[in-house]
C-alpha cells in the first residue's frame, strides 16, 4: 500500500490505519515535499480547494517516479499497489490515477476532491478499483466535488464506487469498516 497522508501530516500518520484495514500488506509512506505555513502537503494550492495544476502534476509526476523507483529498490509489483490517501493525499491518489495511472493498481480515497480533468480522451482506468469515501457533512469538500470525481473515473472506465459517511473532513471508524470490507473483497 502506498500511504498518502493528509495536510499537516507525515510519512507516519497512516501507519496504523494501512495496518487495520489491510494487516499482511506492505507499506510504503512519503512524506508530501510541499509546506504550507510549515505543514506538509502533496502539492501547492493557490485558496482552499483551488490547486496549483501546474504544481500539482508536477508532483504527480515526482511521486510517480518515487513510487516506481521504490518497487525496484524494494521489489514490490506495481500491478498490485493500491493508493490510500486522505485528503490532500487522496487527491494526489486521484491525480496518479488520471496521470500516471500504471504505478497503482487501486485506490482507496477518504476525502477526495477532483484534483484536474484530463484531456480528453480520458486515461483508460478500466483495470482500476476505486472506492471514495466521503462525508455527507463535510465542510472541506463540497457533496458535488465527490460525485464529480466519481463520475470522471468511472466515464475513465474505473471499476469505482462511492461510500457517504454520517460525518465531516474525518477518517471514521466506519470508514476504516468499510475500507477493510471492500479490500477483502476486492484483493
Amino acid at each position: 500500500m502506498l500511504l498518502l497522508h493528509g495536510t499537516g501530516g507525515n510519512e507516519r500518520d497512516l501507519i496504523p490505519l494501512g495496518r487495520r484495514i489491510y494487516p499482511n500488506s506492505s507499506l510504503i509512506s512519503p512524506r508530501g515535499k510541499v509546506l504550507e505555513q510549515g505543514m506538509p502537503r502533496f502539492f501547492r494550492r493557490l485558496a482552499e480547494g483551488v490547486f496549483d495544476i501546474q504544481d500539482l502534476k508536477f508532483r504527480t509526476r515526482e511521486l510517480a517516479k518515487f513510487v516506481r523507483d521504490s518497487s525496484l529498490k524494494y521489489s514490490f509489483d506495481l500491478g498490485k499497489t493500491i493508493a490510500v490517501g486522505f485528503s490532500n493525499g487522496a487527491n494526489i491518489g486521484a491525480s496518479l490515477l488520471l496521470l500516471e495511472p500504471q504505478v497503482i493498481a487501486a485506490a482507496v480515497l477518504f476525502r477526495p476532491m477532483v484534483p484536474f480533468v484530463p484531456d480528453y480522451p480520458f486515461p483508460d482506468l478500466s483495470e482500476k478499483k476505486i472506492i471514495i469515501l466521503s462525508g455527507q457533512f463535510d465542510p472541506i469538500v463540497p457533496k458535488r466535488q465527490a460525485e464529480n470525481l466519481f463520475s470522471l473515473l468511472k466515464n475513465s472506465g474505473a471499476k469505482v464506487e462511492i461510500q457517504w459517511q454520517a460525518g465531516g473532513h474525518e477518517v471514521t471508524q466506519n470508514d476504516v469498516q468499510v475500507a477493510k470490507k471492500w479490500l477483502s473483497e476486492n484483493f
